[in-house]
């Protein structure tokens, strides 16, 4: 009998990336540890990156200067292959930010270690910078580098070929997390607004959408788990239109009319990681909301039928971003939080600083605050223990705690509002839809940042 009682595999939204950025003060609030810490495992082991994986703008915001120098410094450190400062073997959490399906089963840390050495190689012995960012995939280094560490961060020649699954065969916990398919597609569907974009869960290099074999292989590779392995909480995939970056055009603040179930007339990117601008219509919007269900529903009938030797029970991530939709319905669907309203808009800054509008996402509009983190972790706890007790039972997240240490919430720049705008008018004029309107000149290395990074899915 295992006496381990939780672990977490999947992506970014269960590692707890938040603003692009990795590190291990983040790793620490992700749903997973929020799940474990209410249910009072003290001990759940989060991954503790002794610096951030390459990137951090947040702190850049506070201060552009210190980009090129700790980008640098940040390279410099992961390019040595660090383990755990702490000396730590495995983690509980062992979800890895950029995952696809068939990285759970089919990934290790020997293959993370070879792609971020292929990708530092690029550079010629030259440091990672402004002017030489451009010769690397940041994205593929990124990922490199953090599956190596996270699947295994003690650097011991037993654990190299671990994939995220084989440590769950491995350390045999009593409940699994799961978090998977948003890298499958929905991340160009709401950071790029592609009006084409689909969901592949097919053999690498194929194009068929009815092909769903990643997710067949998960299920016999989660079926195969030991017993010991009791129930797995899978999440579905989220509802594109509720994700913050996808906002309305023209702009849209917390007191425009609220369409609803119905939809907005058009939607902008408002953030991307490239010059990219898109426009989508209602129902192009819509379109990629059905997309999406259909996926989901194909993907749980696929679960339900494969895993058969252990208990399964999905979150209803979909429904859950549904319910916190006060971008289309209002304050109905907002949440309250230390006084702080909580909504599914962009993030913006005050005049002054800190919180001024959205707070369920981050600056890329995509990965959730430590708020958005803790919702999602309720709706975990609610569902284990539907599953395994009664809802009368479900241990609770502390919402005004958890906005009160928000430091993205508590502190962010001033700079946040003008340059998401200013970033945002830029690619505009990229796309020949608008003029530039000027930004602060102190800003343009973190612009240059994001349109010198090739960043994928």
């Amino acid at each position: 009998m295992s006496n381990l009682e939780l672990m977490a595999i999947g992506d970014s939204l269960y590692q707890g990336v938040r603003s692009m950025t990795i590190k291990t003060d983040l790793c620490r609030t992700s749903t997973p540890a929020q799940v474990a810490a209410a249910l009072g495992e003290t001990e759940f082991a989060s991954p503790d990156p002794g610096n951030p994986m390459i990137i951090d703008p947040e702190r850049w915001l506070k201060d552009p200067h210190k980009l090129g120098r700790e980008l640098a410094e940040y390279a410099a450190y992961w390019q040595k292959e660090p383990g755990s400062p702490h000396g730590l073997a495995c983690f509980d959490n062992v979800s890895v930010a950029g995952s696809e399906v068939w990285h759970l089963y089919d990934f290790t840390a020997t293959q993370g270690q070879a792609q971020a050495r292929e990708e530092f190689a690029k550079l010629g012995g030259a440091p990672l910078s402004l002017s030489t960012i451009g010769k690397v995939d940041l994205s593929r280094m990124i990922y490199g580098i953090n599956s190596r560490f996270v699947l295994n961060p003690g650097n011991l020649p037993d654990h190299a070929e671990k994939t995220q699954i084989g440590w769950v065969a491995e350390r045999k916990p009593r409940r699994l997390l799961v978090n998977i398919g948003s890298n499958n597609g929905l991340w160009d569907m709401c950071l790029k607004g592609d009006p084409k974009a689909g969901l592949y869960f097919g053999k690498p290099g194929g194009s068929d959408p009815d092909d769903y074999s990643q997710i067949e292989a998960l299920a016999e590779a989660l079926d195969s788990l030991p017993p010991e392995v009791e129930t797995i909480y899978f999440n579905s995939l989220g509802r594109p239109r509720c994700v913050a970056n996808l906002m309305p055009n023209p702009d849209n603040v917390e007191w425009a009319t609220h369409p609803g179930e119905a939809y907005f007339e058009s939607y902008e990117n408002r953030f991307a990681l490239s010059p990219a601008y898109n426009l989508l219509s209602a129902e192009q919007m819509s379109a990629l909301d059905q997309r999406v269900a259909q996926a989901n529903a194909r993907i749980a009938e696929i679960l339900t039928k494969g895993i058969t030797r252990h208990r399964l029970a999905f979150v209803d991530f979909f429904g859950l971003l549904t319910d916190k939709d006060a971008k289309h319905w209002g304050d109905s669907r907002a949440t309250w939080a230390a006084n702080h309203r909580i909504s599914n808009n962009t993030f913006q800054s005050g005049l002054l600083g800190g919180f001024a509008h959205g707070g369920l996402f981050g600056l890329d509009g995509m990965h959730p605050t430590t708020v958005g983190y803790g919702i999602v972790a309720q709706r975990v706890l609610d569902v284990i223990a539907q599953t395994e007790t009664s809802p009368s039972q479900a241990a609770k997240v502390d919402l005004d705690a958890l906005c009160r240490e928000d430091w993205l919430i508590q502190h962010c720049s001033a700079k946040w509002t003008p340059l998401l705008f200013g970033w945002r008018d830029y690619r505009r004029l990229h796309a020949g839809r608008a003029a530039l309107e000027p930004f602060a000149e102190e800003n343009h290395a973190i612009i240059d940042l994001m349109a010198a990074a090739r960043f994928g899915g």
